[in-house]
């Protein structure tokens, strides 16, 4: 039993990693054709940026998850370390959030205030 949730809880982990990829992969927009010579404006940087960090975020929270799923799984087992590693997952997945919402903030700044582009 213990092995069939060592399986159980790394398959779980598996899937939790590839489930943003898979999704970033439908909702990536198709680039512009090489022949329209966009300019990169001020407001596409930011966007450009803004992308990338949230693509980290998903990431890094799915990850933060993983590790707290595996934190319940090993407190399940009778592990006495559990709850820190259960806390830790916590912590660091309010510290990514924190992040993400600065961050968001200061993009939705730029754009909307600043009038970049």
């Amino acid at each position: 039993m213990k092995q069939y949730l060592k399986y159980a809880a790394v398959m779980g982990a598996m899937l939790a990693v590839a489930t943003p990829v898979f999704a970033a992969g439908l909702v990536l927009p198709t680039p512009p054709s090489t022949g329209t010579g966009q300019a990169l404006t001020g407001s596409s940087i930011v966007n450009i940026i803004t992308t990338g960090v949230n693509y980290f975020i998903t990431i890094a929270t799915v990850l933060a998850i993983a590790w707290f799923i595996y934190g319940g799984v090993k407190y399940a087992m009778g592990d006495a370390k559990a709850t820190a590693t259960m806390r830790q997952a916590a912590i660091g997945l309010l510290a990514i959030l924190g992040v993400g919402l600065l961050i968001n903030t200061i993009a939705g700044l730029l754009n909307r205030g600043l009038n970049l582009g």
